[in-house]
């Protein structure tokens, strides 16, 4: 529909903006390119959502939130592993983050659908989210286990 070119344009400029700055400026904060890696997608579907005529409604009540959630969240779990955390805790803050990214997921779609936040498979997710959490947390509280892990893992 509409102006197809502007997906091709779209698509090059969001894969320049996620490739090139990396690679021509080594130093780059990954803060810095995770921010500008989320607006290129936010405009990238603000884009199209523009020439499809659905600027005002799924956009800017579904996809945006739905992109800024996950930009927080993957934020949220690089701050943490960037400061050199342990393979058990790198993969418990990750799954942590994918637990709780259907949550926004839901809410934004309840709220534009429904009107009102009624949570139901998200919450499936997150709860094996947090089975799968809680063994890793305790292997990492318990020293004893934590060595038995890394003998058994080659850790």
């Amino acid at each position: 529909a509409g102006l197809w070119s502007l997906y091709i344009i779209g698509a090059a400029v969001m894969l320049w903006i996620f490739l090139v700055p990396p690679l021509l400026r080594r130093g780059l904060s990954p803060v810095i390119q995770l921010l500008a890696d989320v607006l290129a997608v936010s405009a990238y579907v603000g884009a199209i959502a523009w020439n499809l005529h659905g600027l005002g409604g799924w956009y800017l009540h579904i996809a945006l939130p739905i992109i800024l959630w996950l930009g927080a969240e993957l934020l949220a779990v690089m701050l943490p592993i960037r400061r050199g955390r342990s393979i058990l805790s790198t993969t418990t803050i990750i799954i942590g983050a994918i637990g709780v990214f259907p949550m926004g997921v839901e809410l934004a779609c309840d709220l534009y659908f429904r009107g009102v936040w009624q949570p139901t498979w998200s919450l499936v997710v997150l709860t094996i989210g947090v089975a799968l959490m809680i063994p890793l947390i305790v292997v990492r509280r318990v020293p004893s286990l934590r060595e038995e892990v890394r003998r058994r893992f080659h850790m």
